[in-house]
């Protein structure tokens, strides 16, 4: 009898979705209208969306720039290819800096209306970026515990930077006009409400056009399930096996795909409940 190795795999079937921004859950910015408030009117401007209680809804504000033309966090609508947007017809972006004046460092922030962490929660979201830069750019994920009233405009307030990349990492170099999905744990804040922010940081070296534009789009805040762990395979023929492990999360839906030992997962398995 010819024998045949398994390669077995078993997956929970999905994240648990937590409704934050519309249901369920994904903003993609496809009701923003953009700020409200000219640019030259007003640091603080607050974006109209469609969703969303009055009063807490995203925010654009930055640290205070006072120096050259400005750049803010906006809406792109134009669908191009490669894709300026990664679903829908609207994304958040932010140009390049422009003639800020050399030395200007600039922080501009998206943020969050004011949520509640789920636990095992995560933040998840497509992004690219508008060039292959090599100059000195962070990217950040920010944080804001400050439940207070105007609390969400407030750069000083954004303590704690739970995630940072930069232009070698933010999304691949060599791919920099693709849409990658980044996924930020935010295990450590269950239970809080908080504000997230996106900010890019950038110092202009020179009085010249510099920086990079970011994207963002399909924005969520998930409840991971706990993978299941401990798996084992007893009774295996050539057709079938018991499957057996351990349930930490309590799901009740599995996602199982057997491929052989020198085979590559697919991703899509048969779901079980």
């Amino acid at each position: 009898m010819r024998k045949i190795t398994f390669l077995l795999f078993a997956l929970l079937i999905s994240f648990v979705g937590y409704s934050q921004f519309p249901t369920p859950g994904t903003e993609g910015f496809e009701n923003t209208t953009g700020p409200d408030v000219p640019i030259a009117t007003s640091l603080l401007s607050a974006w109209t969306l469609g969703t969303g209680a009055a009063g807490n809804q995203w925010a654009v504000f930055d640290n205070g720039l006072t120096t050259g033309t400005k750049r803010r966090w906006d809406r792109m609508t134009a669908v191009t290819t490669p894709p300026s947007v990664y679903s829908g017809t609207q994304a958040a972006y932010i140009n390049r800096r422009q003639n800020g004046g050399a030395g200007i460092l600039s922080e501009d922030y998206l943020a969050t209306p004011l949520i509640t962490i789920p636990a095992s929660g995560q933040l998840t979201f497509w992004t690219r970026t508008g060039f292959n830069s090599t100059e000195a750019i962070s990217y950040l994920i920010k944080i804001n515990t400050n439940t207070t009233a105007g609390s969400q405009t407030i750069p000083a307030n954004y303590t704690n930077t739970i995630q940072s990349w930069d232009q070698t990492n933010v999304v691949n170099p060599a791919t920099y006009n693709t849409y990658e999905q980044k996924t930020v744990d935010l295990s450590a804040y269950a239970g809080q409400q908080v504000y997230l922010a996106f900010v890019r940081v950038y110092t202009q070296p020179t009085a010249t056009l510099g920086g990079n534009s970011w994207y963002v789009d399909d924005v969520k805040i998930v409840q991971q399930c706990i993978a299941p762990n401990n798996l084992s395979a007893t009774n295996i023929t050539q057709n079938s096996a018991d499957l057996n492990w351990s349930n930490p999360s309590g799901s009740t839906s599995w996602e199982i795909e057997v491929v052989p030992a020198t085979g590559t997962p697919t991703g899509v398995g048969t779901v079980y409940n």
